[in-house]
């Protein structure tokens, strides 16, 4: 069981609200703030580059930038399925970050997923999700990491996270978008587009087959294409991403019963970026036509969840 530490996050002011440590990951703290409706995101190891200590790692240079780079872009933005950032804050250790709002988060052992307890719900969803990611699309970006971990909800609407990850269009999602083709790979192995699995520059279409994943995902309860095989591997993960098979479809059909709205969800799935809908716009549009031709009692049909 993870340790409630406690700490806090100082302001630019100087004064400093109490935290404890909800997650500890491997390049991020994420903080609870006591007195406030806050959550903290902080880059771990940032403060040496703040303070130009000489052993600062390129990793947190880079993530610090990023992490800036995406709270510039977000507190401008309005879209509802879009997460709200507030204050940029210091924690205790001189790292850096910024505040949020708190989202609630599903896990597989809560039950079926809010946003597929109908097929409405799952539609109205996705479409949602779809055109909160059009936002980024608008502007020549591609987010590069929409999993079902990186859509928690507010209330019942889907709320997209993690930006640090974004390219603009056209680049590549590695450590150096812009630089040698052999630069590591940055992806999410169990949900990442094909061109993702070969280094390939990204665009929206990389995007929406990720969308597709996770509208998938909140139906059969594994993560992307994870769970047809004990003990898989990144690289398995990787192969059934490259190849666009996803190993639960039949699962999906056997739940979903409604033939155009799982062609429409799988159109996002091709494996060919040039046959997929070319942005988030074009998917919630089309998710929207098969919403409207459906009879209220199929709207309100609920998902079968065995």
């Amino acid at each position: 069981m993870l340790q409630k530490r406690a700490g806090y996050v100082e302001m630019k002011d100087g004064s400093r609200l109490p935290t404890e440590l909800m997650r500890n990951r491997l390049r991020h703290r994420i903080l609870r703030v006591k007195t406030a409706d806050r959550v903290a995101k902080v880059v771990k190891g940032s403060g040496k580059f703040r303070r130009r200590e000489w052993d600062t790692s390129e990793e947190a240079r880079c993530l610090l930038l990023r992490n800036r780079a995406e709270w510039r872009f977000l507190r401008k933005q309005t879209h509802p399925g879009l997460v709200r950032v507030y204050d940029r804050v210091v924690d205790e250790h001189g790292d850096e970050g910024y505040l949020c709002e708190p989202l609630m988060e599903h896990r597989t052992k809560d039950g079926p997923h809010p946003f597929s307890v109908s097929l409405g719900a799952w539609l109205t969803s996705g479409s949602f999700l779809a055109q909160a990611a059009s936002v980024l699309h608008a502007h020549k970006l591609v987010h590069g990491d929409i999993t079902p971990s990186n859509v928690p909800r507010r209330g019942t609407k889907p709320v997209l996270i993690d930006f640090e990850n974004s390219v603009k269009v056209g680049q590549r999602l590695t450590q150096n978008p812009g630089g040698h083709e052999d630069s590591l790979i940055i992806a999410t192995p169990s949900c990442c587009s094909p061109e993702q699995t070969k280094g390939e520059p990204v665009t929206p279409t990389s995007d929406v087959f990720c969308i597709g994943l996770t509208m998938l995902s909140w139906v059969s309860g594994f993560h992307g294409m994870d769970g047809s095989m004990p003990n898989q591997s990144a690289d398995d993960l990787f192969t059934l991403c490259h190849l666009a098979q996803y190993p639960h479809w039949e699962m999906v059909e056997e739940r979903v019963r409604n033939t155009e709205a799982l062609a429409a969800v799988k159109l996002a799935l091709s494996r060919d970026p040039e046959e997929r809908y070319q942005d988030g716009t074009q998917m919630s549009l089309v998710l929207e036509g098969v919403m409207r031709r459906l009879s209220d009692a199929e709207f309100n049909r609920p998902l079968r969840t065995t």
